[in-house]
């Protein structure tokens, strides 16, 4: 039997789901090695690649691209991971099985706190808060943002990170 706290976050009525209750899922995570990795600009866009591989694309934004390149190199990260592909609603990356750790100049992070965040329904949607801060947006789809949850802790993430905003192109998480 699920326990719902009921509340006000902002303007909308939210639901509290523990995250407990669903059963640990099989990580969904491609390899790449930081090393191959480059910029190339392919049909007018510019994208990360690896070999015939592309990683991210970042449209017009060859700068972002560049940047976010130098954060997977920095990092060593080599491990891209999806909650509900084909149209992923949360990415992250690992640097091995560990979450990246450390620091680079001119990082653009917001911390959070794992312990206090949660998954709320707000205004309709399922969305990561961690207190009144919304974090993750995941529409309507319960399942992945409990999902997208126990990663969070389970690596431990307590920092978004973020390459152009509004509206970025990367996003990462790291501790």
């Amino acid at each position: 039997m699920k326990k719902i706290a009921l509340g006000v976050l902002g303007i909308g009525a939210l639901a509290f789901f523990p995250v407990q209750e669903v059963s640990a899922q099989r990580e969904d995570c491609i390899r790449i090695n930081p090393r191959l990795t480059r910029v190339a600009r392919i049909q007018g866009r510019w994208k990360i690649v690896q070999g015939s591989m592309w990683i991210k694309d970042f449209g017009s934004k060859r700068a972002e691209a560049y940047q976010s390149l130098k954060i997977i190199k920095r990092y060593g990260l080599n491990k891209q991971c999806f909650v509900g592909r084909p149209n992923p609603s949360f990415e992250y990356w690992l640097v091995n099985r560990r979450a990246p750790r450390g620091r680079m100049a001119g990082e653009d992070c917001v911390s959070f706190n794992p312990r206090t965040t949660r998954v709320r329904r707000v205004q309709g949607r399922w969305k990561i808060v961690d207190g009144r801060h919304w974090m993750f947006d995941f529409n309507q789809n319960r399942r992945e943002a409990v999902q997208s949850m126990r990663i969070i802790r389970r690596y431990r993430f307590n920092k978004s990170c973020f390459v152009g905003r509004p509206g970025p192109s990367f996003k990462y998480l790291r501790n």
